[in-house]
């Protein structure tokens, strides 16, 4: 399917959750790239959606295929809870081994909720796991054209542009303080 997908110029996605199943779609992904080339198949911007539980060794397999990963993370923010769940939704390991990565909501499941997504990887219930906001800000706007199959999502001269003006509770510029319990900036424009 993957090679048929590559071969097609097609972005193939495949729905996994844990490191089991992972796992073996990147070993399809592998096997594809012995078959039509690594390079074809980084170019086709294959992508994962949701990864919640990986390996270091699959993040290394993610990043050298070019695959995306496309990650809820309200599941972090509601979920919480033992051992097992202090291991998923490993944001920082997917940004420091050079994983794209973009970020949802996942609705209906859990809220269509932006800022939240945004303060759940700034706020990862395990230290070692959280990203910056502006780390979380991009994966939400130029990862998420990443998801489309896409470039874009980048405010910059000469660039297509679709954009968004907040304000703030305290309506202060610049980024809003994600680690107090406030109001979400709301839409402006």
């Amino acid at each position: 399917h993957v090679a048929a997908c590559t071969r097609a110029g097609l972005q193939a996605g495949f729905h996994v959750i844990g490191d089991a199943a992972v796992t073996e779609v990147v070993e399809g992904f592998v096997l594809a790239a012995a078959d039509v080339g690594a390079d074809a198949v980084r170019a086709a911007r294959h992508r994962l959606e949701h990864v919640e539980a990986v390996t270091e060794r699959d993040v290394a397999r993610l990043a050298a295929l070019g695959l995306l990963a496309s990650v809820q993370p309200a599941f972090d923010a509601a979920w919480g809870g033992p051992a097992r769940a202090a291991g998923l939704n490993p944001f920082a390991r997917f940004v420091d081994g050079g994983v794209p990565l973009a970020l949802g909501s996942d609705s209906p499941v859990t809220p269509f909720d932006p800022w939240g997504a945004v303060r759940a990887c700034v706020l990862h219930q395990e230290p070692a796991h959280r990203i910056s906001m502006s780390l979380a800000i991009h994966a939400h706007t130029a990862g998420g054209h990443l998801a489309a199959g896409r470039d874009g999502g980048v405010l910059r001269p000469g660039a297509e542009a679709t954009f968004t003006v907040w304000r703030s509770a305290e309506q202060k510029l610049g980024l809003p303080d994600l680690t107090v319990d406030e109001e979400p900036p709301e839409c402006e424009l």
